[in-house]
């Protein structure tokens, strides 16, 4: 299934396929992930377009973090961590009071359909089909309501229904 994505942009720059293909594959290759300490990602998607923030978790023995990442705010915006252990960290961040009150069937859809398309990017862009899906990114999931069955790795992920 096609994530219909067709304008990106890495890092504040627009990208053709060829060149996110080479940079999937640079940060999904466990050698280059080791020396990095993996990586830091922030991510949106509207409509066609795939907004990607990427950066080492360290650089030069210093820790980096996601605030550092310039990305324009959306509401459905992911965060996240590709994983030294291969596996793949995917949080949305809520207001105290959007956490107390619950998302609604339509932010949860919201939600859903920009897990599973990105997740569907990164396969058409080379990432491995059998990264992991972490407990942390499964908890969070099934607890905010978004799916019901945790997907183990970034091809059950993609393989789910846009709608619930």
């Amino acid at each position: 299934m096609p994530s219909c994505i067709t304008d990106i942009i890495i890092n504040g720059k627009a990208s053709n396929p060829s060149a996110t293909k080479k940079i999937i594959s640079a940060i999904s290759d466990s050698n280059i992930l080791q020396k990095k300490g993996g990586y830091l990602f922030m991510m949106s998607i509207s409509g066609d377009c795939c907004n990607l923030g990427i950066q080492p978790y360290q650089i030069d023995g210093e820790r980096k973090y996601h605030y550092e990442i310039e990305m324009p705010e959306d509401a459905f915006m992911l965060t996240g961590f590709i994983n030294t252990n291969r596996s793949l960290t995917l949080l949305f961040k809520l207001t105290p009071e959007k956490y107390k009150e619950g998302l609604s069937a339509e932010e949860k859809n919201s939600y859903r359909e920009v897990f599973i398309r990105f997740a569907r990017f990164l396969l058409e862009h080379g990432f491995p089909a059998d990264f992991e899906i972490d407990l942390v990114t499964n908890s969070l999931l099934t607890s905010a309501g978004i799916i019901d069955n945790e997907p183990q790795t970034v091809k059950e992920l993609s393989a789910l229904t846009l709608q619930a």
